[in-house]
């Protein structure tokens, strides 16, 4: 996967979309800029493991189980989007967060953290101080920060 980042910023890439069920468990939230939390229903959830890997409800379960729980994570998001809906639904309010995150990059830090590596390395290293700092000291902040998303017709809808 890192090697994968590396070629997206290599090929300036500005925004990068990363699915990872575990992001939270293994620490890599720290060096996202924003995450982002699909959440459902525990019910919902476990309908929609069997459906989609074939699984028996005993071996959703487990499998759930042997994640955080997506209650847990919700304290680490962003932003939060309702999986409770169509998968149209879904992807409706994944675009309209791409497309928002897309429309908020400075171009012009972005440009010289790409043209000035150790600006960019920087920057870096600021979002995982920040990160770092946020959770154990700013949760109350973070809660209030988080912000589901809305079912808004200001995006396009390519």
């Amino acid at each position: 996967m890192v090697l994968r980042l590396i070629k997206l910023w290599l090929t300036r890439t500005q925004v990068c979309v990363i699915d990872s069920p575990l992001l939270i468990e293994t620490g890599m939230w720290k060096f996202s800029r924003k995450v982002v939390i699909v959440y459902c229903s525990e019910e919902l959830q476990l309908q929609q493991l069997q459906s989609r890997n074939g699984l028996s409800r005993a071996e959703a379960k487990s499998q759930i189980a042997a994640q955080m729980g997506l209650k847990s994570k919700l304290s680490y998001a962003d932003h939060i989007v309702d999986n409770s809906g169509q998968l149209i639904d879904l992807e409706r309010q994944i675009k309209r967060l791409v497309w928002k995150f897309e429309k908020s990059v400075n171009k012009f830090i972005w440009l010289v953290g790409w043209l000035v590596p150790p600006v960019g390395l920087l920057n870096g290293l600021l979002t995982i101080f920040w990160r770092v700092w946020l959770k154990p000291f700013g949760k109350s902040h973070w809660k209030k920060a988080r912000s589901p998303c809305p079912p808004s017709t200001a995006y396009p809808s390519h």
